[in-house]
């Protein structure tokens, strides 16, 4: 269940992080038509926090069902 939790996690915090990054201004860091780079980035960045909203929904469930 738990692998769920963290799967389920990890697409959310994905999905968020990587639309939280095409609103910011970050393409003004690298140097004009580096669209690959700028993608790379946003995909690493965004694979790292969903990474870890993932492990942070699977220790909390499993906190909390450990009480129960």
């Amino acid at each position: 269940m738990n692998h769920y939790l963290y799967f389920g996690g990890f697409l959310i915090g994905f999905i968020w992080t990587f639309r939280s990054l095409l609103g910011s201004d970050l393409e003004k860091a690298f140097k004009q038509n580096k669209v690959w780079e700028i993608r790379s980035i946003y995909t690493l960045i965004s694979l790292l926090l969903g990474h870890v909203i993932g492990s942070l929904i699977e220790r909390i469930y499993l906190m909390f069902s450990g009480l129960f």
